[in-house]
């Protein structure tokens, strides 16, 4: 009953031994199997262009990180940069004080005045007074503008507000009368209004002299001299300025 049951375990170890060939097969139908040793694999190979893509992918990749890595490091230098480029904006504009020119002088006023009766002379007054005036000239530094700015080669361009008066001024206590000159004679007589308007005389002197003094070129040279030295304790040894054009209403 039990004799035509196969013995599996028995053909799967003779399929497995060399010496026996699988079951179906006979021996000349076993292939020989060679060590490893002995087989020599085909080798495979990749047209060229094949190969030119992907070493250009990988250095595109390369470059990529790079190039990240490279942008991520300026940003942060850059970052770092422009605090330091705020900080020293910052000091150029709290410096405004120190970019004006301020000059004192004495104006010697004389007048004479010439007193009529129906269209008849009746006699003169002559007038000398002293006076002093302050005249202020400079540049708003507090509208200073970094143009340019290169931190490795030390260098920066300013743009600066173009230099302006900023006051002229005559003390009505500096405004002294030579009693010893100014006098009436004959029928003539100096009143209030003949001293205005010799004060008025004053001021359109004074604003002529100070014209002739040119003190907005002054206060110019005096500011560039100021920035630069300021600038080269900062690092920088090379400043230029560049000054906006006056506005209409200045």
């Amino acid at each position: 009953m039990y004799n035509n049951i196969p013995n599996y375990q028995e053909e799967r170890n003779m399929s497995s031994s060399p010496n026996y060939p699988a079951p179906g097969r006979t021996n000349h139908e076993i292939p020989e199997i060679l060590p490893l040793s002995l087989v020599s694999p085909t080798p495979v190979t990749f047209p060229t262009s094949f190969m030119n893509s992907c070493l250009f992918c990988v250095y595109s990749l390369r470059m990529k990180r790079l190039l990240i890595l490279l942008w991520i490091t300026v940003s942060a230098c850059q970052q770092d940069r422009s605090g330091e480029e705020l900080d020293l904006l910052s000091r150029l504009k709290s410096s405004s004080d120190l970019a004006t020119v301020e000059v004192v002088f004495s104006k010697v006023v004389k007048g004479s005045k010439t007193s009529t009766f129906l269209g008849i002379p009746t006699g003169y007054s002559d007038f000398l007074a002293e006076t002093e005036a302050i005249a202020t000239a400079g540049i708003d530094l507090s509208l200073v503008r970094i143009g340019m700015i290169d931190w490795e080669t030390g260098s920066i361009s300013l743009i600066l507000p173009p230099p302006k008066m900023i006051s002229i001024e005559i003390p009505a206590e500096s405004f002294r009368v030579n009693e010893e000159y100014t006098k009436d004679h004959y029928l003539s007589e100096l009143e209030s209004e003949d001293m205005d308007a010799f004060y008025r005389q004053a001021e359109r002197e004074v604003r002529a002299e100070v014209n002739r003094m040119n003190l907005e070129q002054m206060a110019r040279k005096k500011t560039e001299t100021f920035l630069t030295g300021f600038l080269a304790k900062t690092g920088f040894g090379q400043v230029n300025f560049t000054y906006q054009s006056p506005s209409s209403d200045s």
